[in-house]
């Protein structure tokens, strides 16, 4: 029986989450976090998140984010299920697409998880055609030259700047794949987080960019690094790179993870340059 999450009693949303918890690839979500992913704006409350539920048991879950159909992208994700249970996926996916049929010509993009099983041919078999991966690079170089980053200051995230933070950012990612908008809403939920520090690029007086760092164990990840269009091109994002690895290695972080598209080929250029290697392909994904 195929249910909306925004249906289930809790008992069954705790189901979600723990099969959604010990399946993601890098294990830097926790619980909670989950649980705000699926319920909140992303999926419509979850409205837009099918669960596969027999005799009170969750199966499977696929869900799409429509948070960005405005800007005519909708993302196939939260895709799961329970050993013995990949059969259950197609169906599920393709009812979730005749879901999205109202939202008219949006651009899906489907991500099948590294390692993730799934019946044979999918997600061809509705459509789809692979067009990239994402990647996880671990920093494996030498401590970057300081002098690249003197001119850089991070100006941590606070409520008088929260708005700031959600403009640059938004501007900042606009048009990259696989880049969510953020609102008010999500800027706060950053602030309030104390495994997060999140702020903005001054350099020469002026903001330039954003960031966002999330700290697991001795792992510091680069979440984000956001620069404005109008700076792009200028020798920056080496410095902004620079500058992060550095506040993370003198928190104490000996280990900095971050995630690129495989076709965000400056990033992916810039990232290897530094010292950057690939550790993992976190997942494929697939456009219609």
């Amino acid at each position: 029986m195929l249910v909306k999450l925004q249906s289930l009693p809790e008992e069954n949303v705790l189901q979600v989450i723990e099969l959604l918890f010990n399946s993601q690839v890098t294990g830097s979500q926790n619980r909670e976090e989950i649980r705000e992913f699926i319920t909140g704006r992303y999926f419509d409350s979850g409205r837009y998140f099918l669960v596969n539920l027999q005799e009170d048991r969750v199966l499977a879950t696929v869900g799409a984010v429509i948070a960005e159909a405005e800007n005519k992208e909708i993302f196939v994700t939260a895709m799961s299920c329970s050993d013995g249970h990949e059969e259950c996926i197609e169906p599920m996916t393709r009812q979730l697409l005749n879901d999205l049929t109202s939202f008219g010509n949006c651009s899906i993009k489907l991500g099948v998880r590294d390692g993730q099983k799934v019946p044979q041919g999918f997600p061809e078999s509705l459509g789809f055609t692979r067009s990239y991966s994402l990647l996880r690079m671990i920093f494996a170089g030498s401590l970057p030259d300081t002098d690249a980053q003197k001119s850089v200051e991070l100006c941590h995230l606070k409520p008088e700047n929260l708005k700031h933070f959600v403009e640059v950012t938004n501007s900042s990612f606009a048009g990259t794949p696989n880049a969510a908008s953020l609102d008010i809403d999500d800027a706060t939920r950053l602030l309030n987080r104390d495994d997060m520090i999140c702020g903005l690029f001054k350099h020469q007086n002026e903001i330039k960019g954003s960031f966002e760092l999330k700290l697991v164990e001795s792992v510091g990840w680069i979440d984000s690094i956001g620069i404005l269009p109008q700076y792009r091109g200028k020798g920056l994002g080496k410095a902004f790179v620079a500058k992060l690895i550095l506040k993370l290695n003198e928190g104490g972080f000996s280990k900095v993870k971050l995630s690129v598209i495989s076709n965000n080929e400056k990033a992916y250029g810039l990232y290897k340059k530094m010292g950057f290697e690939v550790e993992r392909c976190l997942s494929d994904w697939y456009v219609i």
